[in-house]
């Protein structure tokens, strides 16, 4: 019962925010060979748009992305993960923002191919809020500075390429964030092809990728879009100094007796 209010809640949040990614559904371009330094644009370890391929359909739209190796020019090297990112202003909610009631909710589909106990069978999808300016998101070109905070949700497929898997991850956005690095990725789980010859992902996929800003009442600690006794339980546990951190629900550094007041003022509803 729970379960389903939870994604009753999530679902009518996700309806109130238009898309701040573009090319979510990779209809139009394939992401470049190099971490993104401003927004609107995928890019990092090879991948492709594609069409209908290996026995898979997009899951939207007439194409979808491969993802092809761990590294922007290709296979080889330690890599585990393929990885894309695309980065976004912020901006136009920088009032919800500082105001501790934004929360940033990522989606994105998922699927592969079966070709036996060695195919790789976990993705990951990851948001991560930044102060400053795109231009220093990537410290290399291959590592990105540290952010302000991360949620991150790894998802294991199944085998059937006829079938997509959706993952949702949710994070309340810390004031001072300025953009969003939104992070899709293909995990070498079961094998690391190691050689530059070798295949690394034999069909892996992502489509339908979406972010909405939404609006949650600073009360709703565990963004399940009420307040109960799991949101209470939050601030008990994370009483005392607290910057930044969701418990914090008036947002004075510190989490205590005044922010209980908070959650049972609001207590069953989201307001």
């Amino acid at each position: 019962m729970s379960t389903l209010l939870v994604t009753i809640a999530l679902t009518a949040a996700a309806a109130t925010g238009s898309n701040e990614l573009l090319d979510g559904g990779f209809e139009t371009t394939s992401p470049r060979a190099s971490l993104p330094t401003v927004t609107g644009a995928w890019g990092f370890d090879a991948a492709v748009a594609t069409g209908p391929a290996l026995g898979v359909e997009p899951l939207e739209g007439e194409r979808m992305l491969q993802f092809l190796a761990t590294g922007p020019l290709g296979a080889g090297g330690d890599g585990i993960s393929a990885d894309l990112w695309q980065l976004v202003d912020l901006a136009p909610h920088r009032e919800l923002i500082a105001a501790g009631h934004a929360v940033a909710r990522l989606q994105a589909g998922f699927n592969r191919v079966h070709l036996g106990p060695a195919t790789d069978t976990q993705f990951t999808a990851t948001l991560r809020a930044y102060d400053g300016t795109s231009a220093r998101f990537a410290v290399s070109r291959t590592r990105v500075r540290a952010s302000l905070s991360e949620a991150r949700v790894t998802l294991e497929t199944d085998d059937d390429p006829t079938t997509w898997e959706t993952v949702t991850v949710l994070d309340r956005i810390p004031a001072g964030t300025a953009f969003l690095a939104v992070h899709i990725g293909a995990l070498e789980n079961r094998q690391n092809d190691l050689r530059a010859e070798t295949l690394e992902l034999h069909g892996h996929f992502a489509d339908a990728v979406t972010l909405t800003i939404d609006t949650l009442c600073p009360a709703d600690v565990d963004l399940d879009g009420g307040v109960g006794l799991m949101d209470l339980v939050r601030v008990l546990d994370e009483w005392g100094v607290c910057a930044p951190c969701s418990s914090d629900v008036d947002r004075d550094g510190v989490v205590g007796l005044s922010d209980v007041i908070a959650v049972m003022t609001a207590w069953g509803s989201c307001r």
